[in-house]
């Protein structure tokens, strides 16, 4: 069994239509639609010098409603009494 590369590129096949991507959509949209990774659909991002995924440093509303909570839980709850006592 052979594997081959695409001709001049030192790259493997791809069976993703890169040239269809809506590449105003956020790298996770993209990864999710396509199903690649993540990391895959920047680097394809990055080499054909599309812009950067809108709002990429941003946390999903998910992630930030969690945070949010986190920070109410820590103002609430002292932390030493989740936390063992430790002895040097």
């Amino acid at each position: 069994m052979t594997c081959t590369t695409l001709p001049g590129t030192g790259a493997w096949p791809s069976k993703v239509n890169w040239r269809g991507v809506d590449w105003t959509k956020r790298d996770i949209d993209i990864s999710r639609t396509l199903r690649v990774s993540r990391e895959r659909v920047r680097q394809v991002r990055k080499s054909i010098g599309a812009a950067q995924s809108p709002n990429h440093k941003r946390l999903s509303p998910d992630w930030s409603r969690r945070l949010e909570m986190l920070r109410q839980f820590m103002e609430q709850e002292p932390l030493a009494k989740y936390l063992p006592a430790y002895r040097l």
